[in-house]
């Protein structure tokens, strides 16, 4: 059964559900695949380990912060999908990935990623073709997230640094991927040509602190001249152009100097900056102003411009919240035995996109994250295979 609901699951948020959704074929988000992963909680039954524990206080404080607001049970039931949806994909990933399945699935994972790289640059080409097709109105920012749910860039960011990470720091566990440096050289040019500039930056990053790490002089020498003749590349396809645009944007978010930006957050606009300020000029709140206090998930209509799981925690669930959401990735992280250079740069790249997205209510970022996160399921060989793996608890 676990096996079935896996799969089902899994084709549904990483290679077709985008386009059901798009065509208008039947009315699908990605939370309906929660609700699937959930009805193997009746089969197996519910264990109290660590993740399972922070998700019970996470439920109490959402309860108590609706009760103390006078929030409406509706409102509660709609804030719980942040526990829904990450524990059923933790639930789903822990019921059935083992050590005769992962590296199989990692495989699966490896071919559907290098097939994500065509299909951005067909998105990107031929975007006004394509939307003309859509029932769903996307905007070009919106458009190229592969195989994956519309406007779901966080989530193709995640799985593709799931496996660059994997490529990259955990030679214990991925040894049968051949050609590793290049399969993550593809995956890196494919979150470039995406329009999530925060998992850009954030690749950056990933990239230096490889390169950096053991000094290698040479490496960061020719890996300047390519990184030289990729941006010369993508001016010509277009991309940087738009990567500036978007960087020039955000640095307006930042630094804003008219009233009419703070207007637009408190009316539910797109304001970063503003709503920095805004919650910096008020009180420490420690459980919030209520669940769905600021955001009905039904009609996406945000009465104040919370885009982002940083600022709609504090705003409604306030800093504890915040900060029990924060432990239930990093539980997640230290779940399954990867390597800790991984575990680390996986749980901050997931806090990093916790700036822009609502990344535990995204079934898809989810998923790739308890799976990617259960490479150290993985029979190392060779001097590996003679350290004992800790037990998890």
């Amino acid at each position: 059964m676990s096996r079935y609901v896996f799969y089902i699951t899994y084709v549904l948020l990483f290679l077709i559900g985008g386009t059901i959704a798009a065509l208008g074929i039947i009315p699908f988000r990605p939370f309906h695949v929660s609700a699937l992963a959930l009805l193997l909680v009746l089969l197996y039954g519910i264990r109290l380990d660590r993740v399972t524990r922070l998700f019970v206080f996470f439920t109490l404080l959402i309860i108590f912060s609706g009760i103390i607001n006078g929030s409406s049970l509706k409102q509660i039931f709609y804030f719980l999908r942040f526990v829904i949806v990450p524990y059923s994909m933790y639930y789903l990933i822990r019921i059935y990935i083992n050590q005769q399945n992962i590296k199989k699935i990692i495989n699966l994972s490896i071919i559907l990623a290098m097939l994500q790289l065509p299909v951005v640059l067909i998105q990107r080409i031929f975007y006004t073709q394509l939307i003309s097709l859509s029932v769903i109105p996307i905007e070009p920012v919106d458009f190229t997230t592969g195989t994956f749910y519309v406007k779901a860039d966080p989530a193709l960011s995640i799985f593709l640094f799931g496996l660059i990470l994997f490529l990259l720091f955990d030679p214990k566990h991925n040894y049968f991927v051949r050609n590793r440096m290049f399969k993550a050289a593809w995956f890196s040019l494919t979150i470039l040509l995406s329009n999530s500039m925060i998992s850009q930056l954030m690749l950056f990053g990933v990239w230096a602190y490889y390169l950096l790490r053991g000094k290698k002089i040479w490496a960061v020498f020719s890996v300047g001249l390519a990184s030289l003749a990729l941006v010369i590349t993508l001016y010509y396809l277009g991309a940087t152009q738009q990567w500036l645009w978007q960087l020039s944007y955000v640095t307006r978010q930042f630094s804003i100097k008219e009233v009419a930006e703070e207007e637009i957050f408190l009316m539910g606009g797109y304001s970063r900056g503003a709503a920095i300020l805004y919650y910096l000029s008020r009180p420490l709140s420690l459980i919030g102003d209520g669940p769905s206090k600021y955001y009905d998930p039904l009609t996406r209509t945000y009465l104040l411009g919370n885009k982002g799981q940083i600022f709609n925690f504090y705003g409604e669930v306030g800093l504890i919240g915040l900060l029990l959401g924060y432990a239930i990735l990093h539980a997640m992280a230290y779940r399954r035995g990867s390597s800790v250079r991984t575990r680390w740069l996986y749980f901050l790249i997931a806090v990093g996109l916790t700036i822009t997205s609502n990344v535990q209510a995204d079934a898809s970022v989810m998923l790739a994250y308890n799976l990617f996160l259960s490479t150290g399921l993985i029979r190392p060989v060779g001097p590996y295979a003679q350290l004992r793996p800790k037990v998890q608890k």
